[in-house]
């Protein structure tokens, strides 16, 4: 089982995850190992865009392209995604 640290504070005080680990160790559960799960420490690679339209992907009936529309650049990119749009000019990131 997975679990994440920010699910565990509503739960325990985690203080150092080393600690925390030796503690669910103890009370039966066992860590094998503490990953990272990776931090957005670098924004310059996420975009915020808006959905400008949707259709059926042509080869594959659960399947929808949008085209959005960067905000910051003004640049189009299509993303295949499995569910249709549920409000046009929904934010997409």
């Amino acid at each position: 089982m997975r679990a994440c640290v920010s699910w565990l504070k509503q739960w325990v005080d985690p203080g150092k995850l080393e600690k925390l680990a030796e503690q669910l160790t103890l009370a039966g559960l066992e860590v094998a190992r503490i990953e990272p799960a990776g931090e957005l420490s670098d924004r310059t690679k996420v975009v915020i865009g808006r959905i400008i339209s949707c259709s059926r992907h042509p080869d594959a009936e659960r399947l929808f392209v949008r085209l959005i529309l960067v905000e910051k650049t003004g640049y189009r990119l299509f993303a295949v995604l499995p569910m249709p749009v549920k409000a046009w000019s929904q934010p997409v990131h």
